[in-house]
This record gives C-alpha cells, sequence and structure tokens, in this order.
C-alpha cells in the first residue's frame, strides 16, 4: 500500500483508517474531525478517549450527510481493523501502559 505524501483532507482514496488520542479534544474530534473524515470517505476512524478509556470506531462513512451509519464504543477486548486485518491492538496493554 502506497500513501500519498500530501494533505490527507485531498488523499481519501489513500487513507483506509484514521486514530485519534483523544484527551482534551473529545468533543472537537467528534463534532468538527469525525464529519470531515465521513466527507471525505475515510473508511474508518478510531477515536481512543484517554480519559474515560473505551475506543470508539466508526465504519460505513455517508459523504453527503458527513456522518458515519456505524458508530460502536468498545471497551474491553480486541480492536481489529475491518479495512487494515493486519490492524490489532489489545485494549488491555493500551490503557495499562504495558505495551512494548
Amino acid at each position: 500500500m502506497e500513501i500519498r505524501g500530501d494533505n490527507y483532507s485531498d488523499a481519501g482514496g489513500d487513507v483506509y483508517l484514521i486514530i485519534e488520542i483523544s484527551d482534551t479534544t473529545l468533543a472537537y474530534d467528534r463534532g468538527t474531525k469525525l464529519p470531515l473524515y465521513a466527507a471525505h470517505r475515510i473508511p474508518e476512524v478510531w477515536i481512543i478517549d484517554v480519559g474515560e478509556n473505551p475506543v470508539e470506531i466508526y465504519r460505513e462513512p455517508d459523504a453527503a450527510a458527513r456522518r458515519y451509519l456505524a458508530g460502536t464504543p468498545i471497551k474491553e477486548g480486541v480492536l481489529n481493523s475491518a479495512v487494515i486485518p493486519e490492524v490489532k491492538l489489545l485494549l488491555g496493554e493500551l490503557f495499562s501502559g504495558d505495551m512494548q
């Protein structure tokens, strides 16, 4: 897979997964960035909420409505990307600080 080096907002077909790490920016990530990602047809977005520890997974972008049709909160287990199967994260390791 090759990804262009220019601005990602022009690369809708090149970006398959965006992972946002949110601490103080959660409202901005959900309210401003997520609709932009949907408008650009980014197939999958993960928002990792550092404060509360769930991960929100958004799939099925509706570009015209600037929203995702499917959003799922995950609090435990393994995160699997639907668009990049090699991407997997164990939530227990993500929030424990034990990742190596």
